[in-house]
């Protein structure tokens, strides 16, 4: 009896276990973690983004009750890669895995190559966060190799 209280009260002091990815890693991916918003769209557009197990990698689920679209967004790291990786899956149907790489202190910026209204495109992501908490979201894709153009730019807002 008393081994076995020794055992559980050892379980139960026993630390947490470390994060998964080293701090220069998870500065990067830890700015993504919340409740969001896009201004203008409160009344319709969340995304909630939250630790998975052993802060392994965000995900995010999004919903837009405009058009009742629901995405759902994996980020983090491959060691094996030695990038970050982005992966989305929509209510559309869509999907998209991009891969990234650290921009300044704590941003991110993703690349991939796809279809754009049907033409071959380069497309650049970036997720960069802000001093007073937002995170500025900018896409910008060069078709066929033509110039680079600014498709989508806004910032992701914390829900009060």
């Amino acid at each position: 009896m008393r081994t076995a209280l020794v055992l559980i009260l050892s379980l139960c002091a026993a630390p947490a276990r470390a994060q998964v990815h080293p701090p220069e890693i998870e500065a990067h991916l830890a700015p993504m973690v919340g409740d969001w918003t896009i201004p203008a769209q409160e009344q319709t557009y969340r995304e909630t983004c939250e630790w998975y197990a052993n802060r392994a990698f965000v995900v995010c689920t999004s919903s837009d009750a405009s058009d009742a679209s629901r995405a759902q967004s994996i980020l983090g790291y491959s060691k094996v890669k030695a990038r970050f990786t982005y992966q989305n899956y929509s209510s559309s149907g869509s999907s998209s895995y991009e891969l990234g790489y650290p921009l300044g202190k704590d941003g991110l910026v993703y690349t991939d190559e796809r279809l754009s209204d049907g033409e071959n495109a380069r497309i650049t992501t970036l997720v960069r966060p802000q001093p007073d908490g937002r995170l500025h979201f900018v896409q910008e894709r060069s078709v066929k190799g033509g110039p680079w153009e600014k498709v989508v730019d806004f910032y992701y807002a914390r829900r009060r």
